[in-house]
Parts: C-alpha cells; sequence; structure tokens
C-alpha cells in the first residue's frame, strides 16, 4: 500500500514539475561598463533658406547667408531670422557608467536523498545529492512546507537535518542556495511516518520496539502488542518462565506456549511427573 501510495505521488509531483526549470545562482558579479546620458554634441549650425525676404534686390543677402539665396524683383531671400537657425551635423556623447552583472552563474537541482524516510519526529540528519551546489550563507532545505538550515559538504552534496512535521506521509525535499527566493522543483520525496503509542503513554513504540517505515512496531523480546504495550507473561524480562517455545518471548497474542513438561499462564508450573 505505501508504495503503491508512493508511485501515485511521484507520478502527481512529476505531473507538477514537468515544466518547471532549474533555479540559478549567481556566485560572482562584475562591473560592465556601458553609455549613459547620452546627448548631441560637437553640433554645427545650419539654416532654412526662404525664411526672409528683404526688399533690396540690389545689395543681395548679406545677414547670415545660407548657399545660394536668390533675387527677384520682389527683392531677395536669405537666412535672416535667427528662427532659421538649427543644429546639423551632432555627435553622440555619452559618459561611462557601470553597472553590476553576474559573471559566473550556476543551476541547482537535487538528484536524491538518504535516508528516504524518518517518524515524524524528525531529528535525523539527511544528505542531499545533486549539484551545483556553493556555499551561499543562505543554504536552506525544505521538506515540504518546513524551511530547515543546510550544509555544504561539497558541490554536490548538502547535510540538513528533517524538521518535525504533525501528518506522516510523503513531502518533497527542496533546496534553496539564496535564503528562500528560489527552490529546486525535482520531486524527490522524503516519507514522515508514526507508529502507535500505548494510551498511557506518548512515547513511540512504548519504547519496548523498534518503530517500522510501513507505521508498525517491532517489539523487543518479552512485549507484545500494537504498540508493544503489553509484557509477556511472566514478566518481560523472563518471559513464559523461560520455558515458552518462542526463544526469549511469548506469542504475539501475549500467550505462552509452553516447552514439554511445563504448564501454566506463564509456563512456571513443572509437570507432575518430572
Amino acid at each position: 500500500m505505501f508504495f503503491n501510495m508512493r508511485i501515485i505521488i511521484g507520478i502527481l509531483l512529476f505531473c507538477i514539475y514537468a515544466q518547471a526549470t532549474d533555479p540559478t545562482y549567481c556566485r560572482a558579479y562584475a562591473n560592465e561598463p556601458y553609455n549613459c546620458n547620452c546627448h548631441d554634441c560637437n553640433c554645427q549650425t545650419c539654416h532654412t533658406c526662404g525664411c526672409e525676404v528683404k526688399t533690396d534686390p540690389w545689395n543681395g543677402c548679406t545677414h547670415d547667408r545660407c548657399g545660394d539665396c536668390w533675387c527677384s524683383s520682389i527683392g531677395c531671400k536669405c537666412c535672416y531670422k535667427s528662427s532659421c537657425r538649427y543644429s546639423c551635423n551632432c555627435e553622440q556623447c555619452c559618459d561611462v557608467c557601470y553597472r553590476s552583472v553576474c559573471s559566473d552563474l550556476v543551476t541547482y537541482r537535487v538528484t536524491s536523498i538518504q535516508p528516504t524516510s524518518a517518524q515524524i519526529i524528525g531529528n535525523v540528519t539527511v544528505t542531499v545529492t545533486g549539484g551545483t551546489f556553493v556555499n551561499s550563507n543562505q543554504l536552506l532545505c525544505r521538506f515540504g512546507l518546513s524551511e530547515a538550515p543546510a550544509i555544504l559538504l561539497s558541490n554536490t552534496t548538502l547535510r540538513c537535518v528533517a524538521p518535525f512535521t504533525v501528518i506522516p506521509g510523503y513531502v518533497p525535499v527542496e533546496v534553496s542556495l539564496d535564503g528562500g527566493q528560489h527552490w529546486t522543483t525535482n520531486g524527490v520525496l522524503f516519507q514522515y511516518y508514526q507508529c502507535p503509542m500505548s494510551g498511557n503513554t506518548t512515547s513511540i513504540c512504548s519504547n519496548n520496539g523498534i518503530c517500522n517505515q510501513d507505521s508498525t512496531c517491532t517489539c523487543n523480546n518479552g512485549y507484545v502488542g500494537t504498540a508493544c504495550d503489553r509484557e509477556c507473561p511472566g514478566s518481560a524480562i523472563i518471559p513464559c518462565s523461560s520455558h515458552g517455545i518462542n526463544n526469549r518471548t511469548c506469542n504475539a497474542d501475549g500467550t505462552c506456549t509452553c516447552t514439554t513438561g511445563y504448564f501454566g499462564t506463564a509456563c512456571e508450573n513443572i509437570c507432575p511427573w518430572l
């Protein structure tokens, strides 16, 4: 069931992240010159002919002559007014300014994690493999919605501690090199699982067993029950009085199956003929 659920979640995340691109991080900047504050300069003065007609047909144009002005019986047409002047043949002059541009841009992603699961209490060190990772002093891991600091081990590996969560299940593990502004979206999954606890304790598997990834308990010798919360008859130290057929423990239902010659709830009695 858990395997099938992981496949389903993996397919859903693949569909979500299929179009996503890996984030980038700039690890070096350089000053690049560029032209700024550009303006016209070194201009010449040109004139527009036909601005003013002087009525003296014999003297011609004597003021601000512009090329070949013409004369007729009504006078000479030439550039007499200052409004006829305009700037021409200008050059483009610019100041030199500088701007910061990225000179070393890296792309990073997550390809795998180890281990791939932990109990919901978290506090498990996880090694994240991928790259290209850099020591940006803003390294973060994210398990679902919970963020955790990350430590750079190499340009392909990070280390972070899985935080506590409330709800068991699968969450994506993502990495940010810029303090959470951009995250990887590669769909690598981490499983949180939760094992049973007895009614009178908040300890997982009652502190009498090992919590398995499938959310079941493997009880220590001398304990039984879904949450390993019951001692075998005769005590957990000497289950079945050391006379049961199961070595150092009892049956899964909490009963003892005694070896030949012994009887009783805890195999504490010796048969009379012995």
